[in-house]
């Protein structure tokens, strides 16, 4: 019996010995690799300044940096790759004709204006908007920069992003800009009444073959005019005017989109953010719904992202983050971690909990993860902003176990095992 329970008491201490050995290495390993700066430090941010917080372009993790070709190309491999996933694209120029994934347009060298505003829809090509002309616009520098085309003089900038909702963004210097959007064959539009929660700004809703999207004008109104050929043309004087419709090529679901779209109305939408991750470079398209709204990239990496969010408006909003399947996995049985400033916040497996939240307490934060056609749409309602760390992982189960805690955890039920056992072998004795 005594040869039994030393034989006993060796194995445990060998495995004991073996986990602590092993949650050892992986502390060391955290900590050396804990402290890294991911591509939002040391990359390519691209277009921020007059665009209004829009902005895309390519991440390049650190480790060697790469010379002009080797950028390019790497940028149009991962533009092809985030266009595939239904993520966004990337605009090719042929003269004044500018061509992505999910839309396509004109550019007059002389006016700035955009003609032939056509988007991709499930059923083909519709063309939504016949112009797009800015009074008082002197064209200056046209640039691209992944899913983002951008134009602008010394007061005005017009920026364009080739993704699903198709987002066109105008914002100006002056207090008022006078921004006409004349329609393209077989569409409709409707002003709608002022919103209750925002009475400044102006909605049209625009319509037509597989087409649904809101005309916005910030702090200014919005009519529409018939000509005697027919056409109908809206006219928006405000300083900051955007359209953005809902994903015309199926993402995810269509009572969601039908949702964020009005949650986007209404004001409770700060940004959006889609990215993806592949051999160490990242490729993403940041669109910004709310004035005063930021976003920084502080890390991005497979099953990881770190951002940090700020906003000049101290009420509660919610930040939408689109993630293809290849960089984040959100199959079922992996652990979804999210935190703000550290700290767990509550998930929820219904999105209009997170769209329609209101709280201003950290406790009041809130998140629901729904997977799409290539990967999953995360929203995470804010209660209150000023600046703000979040922070997205996904864990596999396995990974879980060799965690830190994990091991603590296996090594603690060792410990209540082995001394179950010693006592069990001492009354048999």
């Amino acid at each position: 019996m005594m040869m039994c329970m030393r034989t006993l008491f060796k194995s445990f201490a060998i495995v004991a010995a073996s986990l602590l050995v092993l949650s050892i290495l992986t502390t060391v390993t955290l900590a050396a690799g804990g402290t890294s700066q991911g591509p939002g430090n040391s990359g390519q941010m691209g277009m921020m300044g007059k665009s209004g917080g829009d902005s895309s372009g390519l991440m390049s993790q650190g480790g060697g940096m790469m010379n002009q070709m080797q950028e390019k190309e790497r940028m149009r491999q991962m533009i092809g790759e985030t266009a595939r996933l239904g993520l966004f694209g990337g605009f090719n120029q042929t003269g004044p004709l500018f061509e992505g994934r999910f839309l396509s347009f004109l550019v007059n060298e002389t006016s700035g204006s955009l003609t032939n505003y056509t988007v991709a829809t499930s059923g083909g090509s519709e063309m939504l908007f016949a112009g797009i002309g800015l009074k008082d616009f002197v064209p200056g520098n046209v640039s691209t920069m992944g899913s983002l085309f951008v134009e602008e003089d010394s007061s005005v900038s017009i920026v364009v992003h080739d993704n699903p909702v198709a987002l066109l963004h105008v914002s100006s210097n002056r207090s008022m800009e006078g921004v006409n959007f004349t329609l393209g064959p077989g569409m409709s539009a409707v002003i709608l009444p002022r919103s209750g929660n925002d009475t400044n700004t102006s909605f049209a809703l625009v319509s037509g073959t597989g087409v649904q999207g809101v005309l916005t004008a910030k702090n200014g109104t919005l009519l529409s005019e018939s000509s005697a050929v027919g056409s109908v043309t809206i006219l928006a004087n405000a300083s900051d005017v955007m359209f953005r419709m809902k994903p015309a090529l199926a993402r995810g679901h269509m009572a969601l989109d039908d949702a964020v779209q009005n949650a986007i109305t209404n004001g409770q939408v700060a940004g959006e953010f889609s990215l993806t991750v592949r051999n160490g470079s990242a490729m993403y398209d940041l669109m910004q719904y709310r004035m005063g709204f930021g976003l920084k990239v502080q890390q991005a990496e497979e099953n990881h992202l770190r951002l940090e969010v700020s906003s000049s408006e101290h009420a509660g909003k919610v930040v939408i983050v689109n993630l293809d399947q290849g960089t984040f996995d959100t199959r079922t049985g992996n652990d979804m971690i999210i935190t703000l400033d550290g700290n767990g916040i509550r998930q929820t497996q219904n999105p209009l909990d997170v769209l329609s939240a209101s709280g201003s307490q950290d406790s009041e934060a809130v998140y629901c993860i729904t997977n799409t056609d290539h990967g999953s749409q995360m929203l995470v309602y804010i209660p209150s902003f000023s600046t703000h760390v979040l922070d997205l992982s996904s864990v596999s189960p396995l990974a879980s176990v060799l965690s830190i805690a994990g091991l603590l955890a296996v090594l603690g039920a060792m410990v209540a095992v082995g001394a179950a056992a010693s006592l069990l072998l001492r009354r048999k004795g």
